[in-house]
């Protein structure tokens, strides 16, 4: 009797090659001699001669289709990288009508870093796709491509720089302003940060550090509100601490003195959050156990600070009334904000979390830390 049996070959492929798409990004930045901030994607895209841009809906028009039949076409809906092999040219495709514009910077980062790596050469493939690709590979290219972008936009060596001017101290909104990166971005950038510091690791200045100029970081450009002495980022509307409107006339935050320094007000910040702007330990009751939706489990409250679309003059009946406002309120622009935020720092609505009482009003800190000044002098 002749049994016939089917054997399974077992296709394994090269890891994720996660320091190459760092030194690539690295090496990148250094051989333009890049040093402003935030760094110009597209400027660094038109170096090369090969390398070309386009918009979905300027490609959409050449065909005289629509930019839906573009995004079908390219098997994306923000952008993708296209080979031609014979000619050794390739277009970035993208999709200019994204809401978020650190969305369409990171996109076409992520695009350049597949042209840097060699993925489309190295696959032999037009277009770097899940539906060409086998799974396997497909995930290792776009695991590198997304850390070459990260890296490039925002470079550890850089971050490093402006911590040693900064007594060490950065947060997610920081990153996300200085960089000019998306909230999700700047998480995972300061996850990193604090892997490092996990594993006793210390940033060291590097000729990148001292490549870029430290005049033109985002938070060198800053002001003060004249209510609260709260330190705003550049194009700061309202203070997110007591709601003022700003005046934008920026200071150097960098070459103040340290007596001025001195004066400003560090609000606390009532909980860490994770990438999405979630608190990971519920600010008011304390709970570790934080599920997966925004709303503790224990006590109901809301986890996410951002912008409730309510106004100082809403009035309420109940506090079922306040979570329906955190939740739904369709007025609500939906900015994530940091913990410690009062306001929204576009629209001037009340924070999630000071709808909620998690925070409390400012001048409770403000004339404790004022009194704390006046009794030490």
């Amino acid at each position: 009797m002749i049994i016939s049996m089917r054997m399974t070959v077992m296709t394994t492929y090269r890891d994720a090659n996660y320091a190459l798409a760092q030194k690539s990004a690295y090496d990148l930045l250094e051989t333009l001699g890049i040093s402003n901030l935030p760094i110009s994607v597209k400027k660094v895209i038109r170096v090369f001669p090969n390398l070309h841009l386009q918009r979905y809906d300027q490609y959409a028009k050449s065909l005289q289709c629509s930019e839906q039949e573009v995004a079908k076409l390219l098997q994306s809906d923000d952008g993708a990288l296209w080979y031609n092999a014979d000619d050794n040219d390739y277009i970035i495709f993208y999709n200019a009508k994204i809401d978020s514009k650190e969305r369409i910077r990171f996109t076409l980062a992520h695009e350049l870093g597949h042209y840097i790596l060699r993925h489309n050469e190295e696959s032999n493939e037009t277009i770097v796709s899940r539906y060409l690709l086998p799974e396997g590979k497909y995930r290792i290219y776009e695991r590198e491509a997304n850390y070459f972008a990260k890296r490039f936009l925002a470079p550890i060596p850089v971050i490093d720089g402006f911590l040693s001017y900064n007594n060490y101290r950065i947060d997610q909104f920081d990153i996300e302003s200085i960089f000019n990166v998306s909230f999700s971005v700047s998480g995972h950038i300061i996850d990193d940060l604090n892997r490092r510091k996990q594993y006793g690791l210390h940033g060291v200045k590097t000729k990148l550090t001292n490549q870029f100029d430290l005049l033109n970081f985002g938070l060198a450009k800053t002001t003060t509100c004249k209510t609260c002495n709260y330190l705003l980022l550049k194009d700061t509307v309202i203070c997110p601490i007591c709601g003022t409107k700003q005046n934008p006339q920026y200071i150097n935050y960098l070459f103040l003195s340290k007596s001025w320094r001195n004066n400003l007000m560090n609000y606390k910040k009532p909980c860490r959050l994770d990438k999405d702007g979630k608190a990971i330990i519920c600010p008011v009751c304390g709970n570790e156990e934080i599920t997966n939706g925004p709303i503790c489990p224990i006590c109901g409250t809301y986890l996410i600070n951002k912008c409730s679309g309510c106004s100082v003059t809403s009035e309420f009946d109940d506090i079922d009334d306040i979570k329906y406002a955190c939740l739904e309120s369709p007025n609500g622009c939906n900015m994530l904000l940091p913990s410690n935020a009062r306001y929204c720092t576009q629209c001037g609505c009340m924070s999630t979390f000071y709808l909620q009482d998690v925070l409390s009003d400012y001048t409770e800190e403000f004339n404790s830390e004022s009194d704390s000044k006046l009794k030490a002098i």
